[in-house]
């Protein structure tokens, strides 16, 4: 936030730019002078003061910017700008591209042997269903139908096909993105609960696909789930971002565009990979719009849950699929 561009009314907060204050005897006099040694500071600082409509001045001439703030206002000045040091030293530093939270790691060795884990499983499924010319009966009773799943009534359908695959090529490209994608979810949110939300949103995208009339196709694959990390963590990042935009009080252009970056990134690669020819557009976008909502939901600031919270999750993460597929089998 830039001093000109705050209110200058004389009843509102505000500021001015000053050359030399100390050249006016009269001008000290009457005002109190804050230094803002730390630069980082500055922009909070100003917006602090404006928030209770204390009127200042800053003086950029020196090393260091100097708020002054008349004498009338300065007690209260004080405790606002310590307020604001208080609380800008209880919160952890973070730039605004830095893919780990600010005190944790950026991937989880947990979530990354838990998503290898997890698409092991898919391989080692798909493996014996080739291996047993199972493949075809599996499809054909697992994947997602729009007549099937909405007419029929089969809605299990929705998380069958989330476990099915056409290839060891299909399976292989989606292990790959589906753990680089899991580690950094469970980075944030832990195993167990990544674990529930990528199975959540990813049947809910396959859910919405029903209410497209268009979609007359047959889809299989994780890539569904997988869009939906991505986009769960775009969301969630975004909404960190545009926090601490406004604490830091950087409303200025370009300030206003950075937390858009991760969310903006995001589409542009799941654009790159999930458009190519043969990807289920359809499915990636829902998946991708899924994870989003999911993502901007969550509180981004606050710890992943416990242990005790995390087994439960990624246990009926595992259990959804297994009752949609005894369901699809009765």
């Amino acid at each position: 936030m830039s001093p000109s561009s705050l209110p200058s009314s004389p009843s509102g907060g505000g500021g001015d730019s000053l050359s030399a204050p100390e050249e006016n005897l009269g001008f000290m006099a009457t005002h109190r002078p804050f230094v803002c040694a730390d630069r980082s500071r500055y922009n909070p600082h100003l917006a602090a003061l404006s928030s209770r409509n204390i009127r200042y001045i800053v003086d950029r001439s020196g090393e260091h910017p100097v708020i002054w703030v008349p004498k009338a206002f300065a007690e209260l000045a004080r405790r606002e700008l310590e307020a604001c040091d208080a609380e800008l030293a209880r919160r952890p530093r973070r730039g605004w591209l830095r893919l780990g939270e600010a005190g944790g790691e950026a991937v989880s060795l947990d979530g990354l042997l838990g998503y290898l884990l997890v698409y092991a499983g898919l391989f080692r499924l798909h493996l014996w269903l080739a291996s047993h010319q199972l493949l075809d009966d599996w499809q054909s009773r697992g994947c997602w139908s729009r007549e099937a799943a909405l007419v029929d009534g089969e809605w299990w359908r929705c998380l069958t096909a989330l476990t099915l695959h056409a290839d060891v090529q299909h399976i292989l490209s989606n292990l790959l993105f589906g753990v680089f994608y899991g580690a950094f979810a469970a980075a944030r949110l832990g195993l167990g609960l990544s674990l529930l939300l990528m199975v959540g949103t990813g049947a809910a995208a396959n859910a919405l696909m029903t209410q497209f009339p268009n979609a007359d196709h047959s889809s299989i694959g994780s890539s569904t789930m997988i869009y939906s990390l991505l986009g769960l963590l775009a969301a969630r990042h975004t909404r960190a971002a545009w926090r601490e935009l406004h604490r830091e009080g950087g409303h200025g252009s370009p300030a206003h565009l950075l937390p858009w970056l991760p969310l903006a990134s995001a589409v542009a690669l799941g654009a790159l990979n999930g458009a190519a020819p043969g990807a289920d557009v359809l499915a990636h976008t829902l998946g991708f719009l899924t994870g989003a909502v999911a993502g901007g939901l969550l509180e981004p600031e606050s710890p992943a849950p416990k242990a005790r919270w995390q087994w439960p999750c990624g246990l009926l993460a595992v259990a959804l699929p297994v009752l949609a597929w005894l369901c699809a089998w009765r």
